[in-house]
């Protein structure tokens, strides 16, 4: 059996291990299913010295008969792509070192350490400090997390739940991990106060002090019960400090050294770098400050080698940091990050500009762009003695990874500093590029205009050069922004005169752009797009241009809900989410979850679409994805009877008219026009439902229709579109059997029962019971209305079926609120994560703790914590 297991802590000082015995139980039941042949990704989470590596290391002493390796993330510099594997390789040897050494591309490298796994039985591998890793490191170990199910393996990813910032990657990492058959998942609390006095009544420690001061925090304890009696530091540093006075000159100097160098380090690296004889590192070790060896050390926790290298004078460290990196750049394979956080720290400029772009570019060409961006933002900041070009091709290299990582804002800023450079250097070919980038980030910010000026500027720079790559580039680019509804067939002329360009030129990339771009096109004028989408993402993966499969992926799944085609295309969804995924294409599968919620609204998922896109909306993304994502979640709300949904449109429609694009605005149309076909008051109509319908001629039928009749239900259609797809010319003939019939075919029941509400029998009462289901309560409520006028004497009526099986007889949006209590989080955490007012929460909070007959939030820990059953 092999055994992964990924770290985020650092070993807590010899201590007796209190209160974790259960935990222990629960790894050996995981290994024993990893054994068995049934792999176990266990995500193990806890705040900052709560103990995670001691267990750990309690757990691989329990199990001394497995090989253990260790690597770890770095967060004390922008760290090397892969460092945790590549570290791990060099000690494994065989193919994965050969693999490191040459540069091999990533995915041999993933796919050699899966067979070292499978090879070799009885392998533990820790990676320390997953919340520094790279966006490299994150795809690794998603690719594990997806196939470790089918090896005899258990990977252990242990994290920092405390710190990381709502924009962390690791957040988005951890909710695609737990998705996966094989993923399990722990959480480590701090210690209670009982065992902290257990703890303290080996010493002379106060222990109600001790826990006042640390929380219950193992490392903490530790830290201070290591002090000399009655020492109680106000912070660790204050300990650290304190504890580095103790020890000899060269025992110092060997800390310092290793504060410096930052990752765990051979003797003579140490030595070398220090300037001291190598020997005081047993004082270290017996001062408790390092751990390891014999073949390399480091300190206990990364907080403790902070404060020793915020303790090192200036003048110090920068002589420090000059040995280490004389040193490291002697050694093989090269980290060229490594190199330049020393190089920067050492204050030679020179060689930090030299080291960061090799980084930069490196990072890049492996997908890790967080290191990507850091590494170009360093190199720019020792860019003074290189040329105009070299400037822009770094501002360019930054803007594309921050635009990789849906940060457009500082996309834009950067790309328009490299479009100054490139006029000043009069290149059209390099300012029609920028010019590219530029349009397309301005649309991802919702800027339409301007995005369309910069697109056909790009044009304008080209149309007189001879036939190139970057001509049909600017084509194409040009043809995006005719998409208004009055210029749709030009667009789509110019799009597939860019396709024959590139079909000239052989090439592929723009071949594949220009063939997603029409079908859009396609899409959008009523014609089928779908085999010019398929064509392109069956080139582009052919050709390894993940981009363009990527988008179109995205661009083909939401043109099939579009067209409530989703159980058709169902096989595009899992295939684009995984290949997205699997190859860091983040603002794509942003997209196609924006049509997946969508989708959910469809099947009347109200929950899941609501759920989708609100924990989407929490990520950092565009404003344009922010769009797709707002409507739904705002559609499922109202439909749920959640009237903060009407402020999820407002926000939403402020979006759709910076962009400028009609589609987005039909959806809103339609979601205002339901609300008010729902309150049963077409006077409550939001006046700009009608104003996108009279400007929304000649535009994709099936959105256009969507609205037509949506209007139509509450009396307020002024016009019959032309163009009308099936179930649509059914409602409006006045066939709601036959528009039901589809509707219920196509998997949609919402809109099923919508027709049998208007059919004003008895398939009123079916309707009823389908809205009841859907726990659409608006919609029931307007069927019980319509139901009484009509002289029904018996309307059924009652909780939801949800409600109904809730042991508490919570709702659905009840229980969502019990479980972030359980979390503890205030309500105006939970306001953020729910998307709903405080004032809302507040009324969910007490529906709660009433119907579960407790007085408090803290009851409803103690009754979680304590197992106990709900109340009946």
């Amino acid at each position: 059996m092999a055994v992964v297991c990924t770290t985020v802590d650092t070993y807590i000082p010899a201590m007796e291990l209190l209160e974790r015995g259960r935990f222990l139980d629960v790894l050996d039941e995981y290994a024993r299913d990893a054994a068995a042949g049934s792999g176990r990704f266990v995500l193990l989470a806890g705040e900052a010295g709560v103990g995670k590596t001691s267990l750990l290391e309690a757990f691989r002493e329990r199990r001394p008969e497995l090989r253990w390796l260790w690597g770890a993330c770095d967060g004390s510099f922008t760290p090397r792509p892969l460092g945790p594997l590549y570290e791990i390789a060099m000690d494994v040897g065989g193919r994965p070192a050969e693999l490191c050494t040459n540069g091999a591309d990533r995915r041999e490298l993933f796919a050699a350490f899966l067979d070292e796994l499978n090879g070799a039985d009885g392998t533990v591998v820790v990676i320390e400090d997953l919340h520094w890793a790279d966006d490299a490191t994150l795809d690794w170990l998603r690719h594990l997390a997806r196939r470790v199910a089918g090896i005899p393996a258990m990977v252990v990813a242990s994290y920092r739940d405390d710190e990381p910032a709502s924009d962390n990657p690791l957040r988005g990492v951890i909710g695609q991990v737990v998705t996966h058959r094989g993923t399990r998942r722990m959480s480590l609390p701090t210690l209670t106060v009982e065992a902290v006095r257990e703890l303290a009544a080996q010493t002379d420690a106060d222990a109600d002090e001790l826990y006042r001061l640390t929380g219950g925090v193992p490392f903490y304890i530790a830290e201070v019960l290591r002090g000399y009696p009655g020492e109680v530091p106000v912070t660790v540093a204050d300990i650290v400090t304190t504890r580095m006075s103790r020890l000899s000159a060269n025992a110092r100097k060997l800390l310092a050294a290793a504060a410096v160098i930052a990752r765990p380090a051979d003797p003579q690296l140490m030595a070398i770098v220090a300037g001291v004889d190598a020997s005081a590192l047993d004082e270290c070790m017996e001062s408790g400050a390092l751990i390891g060896g014999p073949v390399a050390y480091h300190f206990r926790h990364e907080i403790t080698r902070m404060a020793v290298e915020g303790a090192t004078p200036a003048h110090s460290r920068s002589q420090l940091h000059a040995a280490a990196l004389a040193q490291l750049e002697r050694s093989t394979p090269t980290d060229h990050a490594r190199l330049a956080h020393h190089a920067e720290s050492a204050g030679d400029s020179a060689r930090a500009f030299q080291y960061a772009r090799l980084a930069a570019y490196t990072a890049f060409a492996m997908r890790s762009n967080r290191e990507a961006v850091a590494q170009f933002q360093r190199a720019l900041r020792f860019a003074d003695g290189a040329g105009p070009d070299v400037h822009a091709a770094l501002r360019e290299g930054l803007a594309t990874a921050l635009a990789l990582m849906d940060h457009w804002e500082e996309s834009t800023a950067q790309r328009r500093e490299a479009l100054a450079l490139r006029r000043q250097l009069g290149d059209p070919v390099k300012i029609s590029q920028n010019l590219r980038g530029l349009s397309k980030c301005l649309w991802r910010l919702c800027r339409g205009e301007e995005s369309d000026r910069a697109a056909e500027e790009a044009y304008t720079v080209m149309a007189g050069a001879v036939p190139s790559v970057e001509r049909a580039w600017a084509h194409v680019m040009y043809a995006l922004s005719l998409g208004s509804s009055a210029r749709l067939h030009e667009g789509l002329e110019r799009a597939e005169e860019a396709l024959r360009q590139a079909e000239a030129l052989d090439c592929t990339e723009v071949v594949a752009y220009a063939l997603t771009t029409i079908g859009a096109f396609r899409f959008l004028m009523g014609q089928d797009g779908f085999a010019d989408i398929e064509r392109s993402i069956d080139i582009a993966r052919k050709h390894g241009l993940d981009e363009q499969a990527a988008r179109g992926y995205a661009d083909i799944y939401q043109a099939a809900v579009d067209r409530f085609r989703f159980a058709d295309y169902e096989h595009v969804f899992v295939e684009g989410i995984a290949f997205c995924r699997e190859n860091e294409m983040r603002t794509y599968s942003v997209c196609i979850r924006g049509s997946r919620a969508t989708a959910f609204l469809h099947m009347g998922r109200f929950t899941e679409a609501a759920q989708l896109a609100g924990d989407t909306l929490r990520e950092t993304i565009s404003p344009i994805n922010r769009l797709h994502l707002l409507i739904p979640l705002a559609t499922a709300r109202l439909r749920m009877g959640d009237p903060e949904g009407n402020a999820l449109l407002d926000e939403a429609w402020q979006l759709a008219v910076e962009v400028g694009e009609v589609q987005w605005q039909l959806l809103l149309a339609w979601a205002w026009a339901e609300a008010a076909w729902l309150g049963g008051d077409p006077s409550a109509l939001d006046p700009r439902a009608t104003a996108v319908y009279e400007a929304s001629a000649g535009h994709d039928p099936w959105l256009v229709a969507g609205l037509a009749v949506r209007l139509d239900r509450i009396g307020r259609l002024s016009r019959r579109p032309d163009d009308l797809p099936e179930p649509y010319v059914y409602e409006l003939d006045g066939n709601y059997a036959a528009a039901a019939k589809w509707w219920r075919s196509a998997g949609c029941p919402f809109d099923e029962a919508v027709l049998l509400a208007r059919s004003h029998d008895d398939s009123s009462l079916r309707a009823l019971e389908i809205f009841t289901t859907l726990e659409a309560a608006p919609a029931a409520a307007y069927v019980r209305r319509h139901l009484r006028a009509a002289g029904h004497t018996s309307v059924p009526r009652g909780p939801r079926a949800a409600t109904r099986a809730d042991p508490n007889g919570l709702t659905p949006r009840e229980a969502e609120v019990l479980e972030f209590l359980r979390e503890g989080l205030s309500n105006a955490a939970i306001s953020r994560r729910m998307f709903i007012s405080e004032r809302t929460v507040h009324h969910h909070v007490s529906a709660v703790l009433a119907k579960m007959g407790v007085q408090s939030r803290g009851d409803v820990h103690r009754a979680h914590d304590a197992g106990l059953p709900a109340r009946k």
